[in-house]
């Protein structure tokens, strides 16, 4: 299947219900995500509240916004999450991210 094996159709349905950083980065945070995928290259900017765990995106970086999909996979490595930045074609899903979460 490519650069990573899928254990079983319920792990599959698991990371493509959550297609976006704006839910990655809150349980990234908290240490819920096991396993992140992106898209090499890829770059999604915006602002993250850690207080509110609030995340505002934008297509075009603005003054003060950050590259959130740096920051999930910081914060993913941090609490000992794997993070696999693969070509489009190798994506699990068509989105940017795609995550594993822990139960």
């Amino acid at each position: 299947m490519g650069l990573f094996q899928i254990d079983d159709l319920h792990t599959l349905a698991e990371y493509r219900q959550w297609p976006c950083v704006s839910l990655f980065l809150p349980a990234a945070c908290n240490g819920r995500v096991r396993t992140l995928f992106i898209q090499r290259h890829a770059r999604t900017w915006g602002t993250f509240d850690p207080q509110r765990l609030s995340v505002e995106t934008r297509e075009n970086p603005a003054k003060g916004d950050v590259d959130l999909i740096d920051l999930v996979t910081i914060h993913v490595l941090l609490h000992r999450g794997k993070v696999h930045a693969v070509r489009r074609d190798q994506m699990p899903t068509d989105g940017l991210q795609a995550a594993i979460f822990r139960c």
